[in-house]
């Protein structure tokens, strides 16, 4: 209770200062302690269509991802610096919240590059967030990329007890990552081992190009997947007003004993167009293919939107989703960073309409 009334008075205060700090996360120590947070509130209106009369067409209100973080540097002397970090997310829609949810760190940086220590995104779901167009919002990517057909959204993981390096060479930039129990599964023991978790990624930036690639390895993702490792790939291009890009995943579960629903291949389009007035119109395509053993298991998902701006903090959009299933899968209408999720049966199609705020410090 004293983490949760902590974090909202915390969060009310900061947001409450984007009238003295419109653009920039407030310093309270300089570079030692700087306190940023994001609100992503949304009005939905969405139809699950579930079969067996079971189907919802109704409003929600939904905090994706809202967030608070305090981060800083330190001299560490030796010509090396120390950086920290720790975010949670906070539920603008239901007054709760949990301390250190998000990625949360310790570590060095200096002129060999950086390491840090703790609990964070893999260098694989990063790769597919730095593509999507719709993050935390109804056409969420991970609807379809890291999804299972039958569960939902399973790859796109931040991992417990990690450890990080980070450097670059001229353009390109890459991250390592290693956890001896990426679920921290043995928790308040040793690390369990046997659940180990790898993951790294290089992108290659050069003017108007992008190039990313990503990989992940989890010894035992799940009771229910078992060891799964997966690969994606993107490009992204801009010219003029206009900005184009693909994606490709591949997932394979290595045990034929385990549930098969995440072994499947799955790529994706988007592009935008920004717009006079501050305004950009997004529109993204997905689609998973059949996953192993299983015909007419894969799906497409269609997203739409229009963002616009007030300011710099505070902006706006407007996005519509479809997500159309196959007679043998469930892909969800929403799911991953946007709160209120948006589950289905086989071979439905849901959709949602989403009306957002987003207020940043």
């Amino acid at each position: 209770m004293k983490i949760r009334t902590l974090s909202l008075g915390l969060s009310a205060i900061l947001l409450a200062g984007l009238a003295a700090r419109p653009a920039a996360a407030v310093e309270v120590l300089g570079k030692k302690l700087e306190i940023y947070a994001k609100a992503n509130i949304s009005l939905d209106a969405s139809d699950n269509d579930r079969s067996g009369g079971n189907s919802q067409n109704d409003l929600s209100l939904s905090s994706n991802s809202s967030r608070v973080g305090f981060k800083g540097v330190l001299p560490a002397g030796s010509g090396m610096e120390a950086v920290y970090q720790v975010e949670q997310e906070v539920g603008f829609d239901s007054g709760s919240g949990n301390f250190a949810t998000r990625n949360t760190f310790v570590g060095l940086q200096g002129g060999f590059g950086r390491i840090i220590f703790g609990h964070h995104d893999t260098p694989f779901k990063t790769a597919a967030a730095k593509w999507g167009l719709f993050g935390d919002t109804v056409g969420d990517r991970r609807k379809i990329l890291g999804a299972s057909a039958l569960h939902g959204n399973k790859l796109n993981n931040r991992a417990k007890n990690a450890v990080m390096y980070t450097n670059g060479i001229g353009d390109l930039r890459f991250d390592l990552m290693y956890s001896p129990d990426g679920k921290d599964s043995a928790k308040g023991a040793i690390d369990n081992n046997n659940k180990a978790m790898y993951s790294f990624d290089a992108v290659y930036q050069t003017g108007p190009v992008k190039l990313a690639a990503a990989y992940v390895k989890w010894d035992d993702l799940s009771s229910t997947f078992g060891s799964v490792k997966g690969w994606r790939a993107y490009a992204r291009y801009h010219f003029g007003r206009f900005m184009v890009g693909g994606i490709y995943e591949d997932v394979n579960v290595d045990s034929a004993t385990k549930d098969p629903s995440l072994d499947r291949s799955a790529w994706g389009l988007n592009g935008s167009v920004a717009l006079p007035g501050d305004l950009s119109l997004r529109a993204e395509y997905l689609r998973a293919d059949d996953y192993a053993g299983v015909a007419n298991s894969g799906a497409n998902a269609y997203t739409l939107g229009l963002f616009g701006k007030f300011n710099k903090t505070v902006h706006w959009y407007a996005a519509y989703t479809t997500t159309r299933n196959d007679a043998n899968a469930q892909y969800q209408g929403v799911d991953g960073g946007h709160g209120d999720e948006v589950k289905t049966d086989l071979g439905r199609n849901p959709t949602s309409f989403s009306l957002g705020l987003v207020v940043k410090l």
